[in-house]
């Protein structure tokens, strides 16, 4: 491929992972705080947006089926967008909690599993053009910044007590658009032939019982569980705090800034330290985000506060995709790497989400916070006193890849 084909190449799939966040910037600050102004209780709120992250893990198989039946990963992902396009309006006129629990459901089967299934296509195609995925996912991130400078514009000056529910409407508007926009350029990827999503191996379950893997997705999961907080109730901090809407994806923007800017360094610091610390800064961060917020913050101080996010996830994230991809069989990489998604995205999203709604229920949501933020100290002490690094696996010589 020449090297004008590979650049333009490359551009496409960037420019994909841009327009295919862009909605997230809708869904991710704005949903949680539409259901607090629709009436919903905390309780309420933590058990709605626990549904993403199981579906995340449940409907994935099922599209994955459907990928290997049409023998197309693309014609599946144009349906999956355009499905999720038509669900999430139905948001607007869910007036029970069981209603808007249905909608959930459904608007989650289908949005969940569209950017693995685009990661699917990205890394089949990739090497045909040498792309660096790190690099290119990086648009993704800045495709979720991007509408947070201006999506709180058309909700206006709105904030708290004084905000009913229809300064939420142009939400929903946008999300439609948005999403008809990643349709239209997902039209441009190539198309994908090689329908096979690649099946989970139960095998890669026995990693969970080896070496120091348990302890690592144990505090993994604890601080997912703990940080699934902020997921689903920052949004309502701020406005609490007297943020008008215009103005709170500005700090969402500054935490998923800070998220690239770790992202991007994250080989150079991965060669100055150990895998150990890393995941421990990230816990740290974490619990001092968490802390922190556990206050009535003023604007400026929120905002020094949420670059603690970049560390709190990519410090995370990139260490520990490369920690068990070093550790495990080559044959069970790709599982491995889905159990982790699984048990820490989704299993630990599920169980914070509902637990945090509970938790804020009771308590309120600073006082949330504090407790989370006790929790993840606590599995930051286990993993500093515990966790010693396990050397890279074997080259392949396995009797069970048969």
């Amino acid at each position: 491929m020449a090297a004008a084909d590979t650049k333009g190449y490359l551009r496409l799939f960037a420019a994909y992972y841009f327009v295919a966040f862009i909605p997230w910037a809708v869904f991710v600050p704005y949903l949680p705080l539409f259901f607090a102004r629709s009436g919903r209780s905390d309780v309420e709120i933590g058990a709605l947006l626990a549904m993403p992250p199981l579906l995340m893990v449940l409907s994935p198989p099922i599209w994955g089926a459907a990928a290997d039946r049409l023998g197309s990963k693309k014609d599946v992902l144009l349906l999956l967008i355009g499905a999720s396009a038509v669900v999430f309006p139905l948001f607007w006129f869910a007036r029970s909690f069981t209603t808007a629990m249905v909608v959930m459901a459904a608007f989650a089967f289908f949005f969940t599993p569209s950017e693995p299934l685009a990661d699917a296509i990205t890394m089949e195609n990739l090497p045909r053009a040498g792309g660096d995925y790190g690099k290119i996912r990086l648009w993704g991130s800045l495709g979720f910044i991007f509408p947070l400078l201006f999506v709180g514009l058309a909700l206006g000056p709105t904030t708290g007590a004084g905000a009913g529910v229809r300064s939420m409407a142009p939400l929903f508007v946008l999300f439609v658009v948005f999403r008809l926009l990643q349709l239209g350029w997902a039209t441009r990827i190539p198309v994908s032939r090689d329908g096979r999503m690649g099946g989970l191996d139960w095998r890669a379950l026995r990693m969970l019982g080896a070496g120091q893997l348990p302890l690592l997705l144990g505090c993994a999961f604890v601080g997912r569980v703990a940080t699934q907080s902020l997921f689903v109730f920052f949004s309502i901090y701020l406005d609490k705090l007297g943020v008008a809407d215009s103005l709170k994806g500005y700090f969402w923007a500054i935490g998923v800034l800070s998220e690239v800017l770790v992202m991007y360094f994250a080989g150079r610091i991965m060669a100055r330290t150990s895998v150990k610390w890393l995941l421990a800064a990230s816990l740290a961060a974490s619990g001092a985000r968490l802390f922190a917020f556990s206050f009535p913050l003023s604007f400026t101080a929120i905002a020094l506060v949420a670059p603690l996010q970049g560390l709190s996830f990519a410090a995370f994230h990139v260490p520990a995709v490369t920690h068990i991809n070093r550790i495990a069989p080559p044959h069970l990489r790709a599982s491995a790497q889905a159990l982790l998604a699984a048990l820490v995205g989704g299993l630990g999203g599920v169980v914070g989400a509902q637990l945090s709604g509970a938790i804020a229920g009771e308590m309120g949501v600073l006082r949330l916070f504090r407790v989370m933020s006790v929790v993840v100290a606590a599995a930051l002490a286990v993993f500093v006193a515990f966790f010693r690094p396990q050397q890279a696996a074997a080259p392949e010589h396995d009797s069970d890849a048969a």
